[in-house]
C-alpha cells in the first residue's frame, strides 16, 4: 500500500510538473521581410500559406503590403529553411527573419461586426460590384474579413475583393460545404 501511495504521489508531481512546463512554454513570435508582394492578393496568398503551418495561430498572421513584412505567432519553432521554401513556391523571398519567444500573446479585440453579407452560391457572380465595394471598405480601415464559402469559389470571391488594392486586407477564407456565401467584415481595435 505504501508503494502504491508513493507511486501515486510521484505520478501527481510528474503531471503537475509537465502541466507547469507547458503553461510556461511560451509563444514564438516571427517577423520577416518579404520581397515580391505587389498587391492585396499577394498578401492573402502569403497569409494563407503561413496559416497552414503546424502550430501557427491563424488569427495572429499579419502580412503588410506597404511594410513588406509577415508576422505571426506559433506554439512551435519553425525552421527558417521551411519558411523560405514556403514563400519561394509563389515567387516571394523572406529575409531578416527574427524569432522571439514570449510567454503571452498581445491581445487584440474585435469589435462588433461592421458588415455581413449572405449570398446564395448560385447567385455569386451577380454580386461582383458588391464584393469590390466591401474590398474598398476593408482596405481603408484596420479590419478583418472572414469569408465562408465552398472551396471552388475562393478565387472567384477573392479577386474582386482584393485585386488592385495596395493596402493590406487581413482576409481569412474558410471552406464550407454550404450552399451559401458568408462575408463578414470586422473592425479591429487594439486594446
Amino acid at each position: 500500500m505504501t508503494i502504491k501511495k508513493g507511486f501515486e504521489n510521484s505520478l501527481f508531481v510528474l503531471v503537475l510538473a509537465m502541466w507547469n512546463m507547458s503553461a510556461w512554454a511560451g509563444v514564438y513570435n516571427y517577423y520577416a521581410h518579404v520581397d515580391g508582394m505587389v498587391c492585396a492578393f499577394c498578401t492573402y496568398t502569403v497569409a494563407k500559406k503561413v496559416r497552414t503551418l503546424a502550430g501557427v495561430d491563424a488569427d495572429s498572421v499579419d502580412v503588410d503590403l506597404g511594410g513588406k513584412y509577415v508576422a505571426f505567432k506559433s506554439n512551435k519553432r519553425i525552421p527558417e529553411k521551411k519558411l523560405a521554401a514556403l514563400f519561394a513556391t509563389d515567387g516571394f523571398k523572406i529575409s531578416n527573419l527574427t524569432v522571439t519567444k514570449t510567454a503571452k500573446y498581445k491581445i487584440y479585440s474585435v469589435d462588433d461586426m461592421s458588415l455581413e453579407l449572405n449570398v446564395d452560391v448560385f447567385k455569386a457572380d451577380q454580386y461582383n460590384s458588391v464584393y469590390q465595394m466591401i474590398g474598398n471598405i476593408a482596405a481603408r480601415m484596420p479590419s478583418r474579413l472572414i469569408i465562408r464559402a465552398p472551396p471552388s469559389l475562393e478565387e472567384t470571391l477573392l479577386k474582386p475583393l482584393l485585386m488592385g488594392h495596395r493596402e493590406m486586407i487581413t482576409t481569412r477564407f474558410i471552406a464550407t460545404e454550404d450552399d451559401r456565401i458568408q462575408l463578414q467584415l470586422f473592425e479591429i481595435s487594439e486594446d
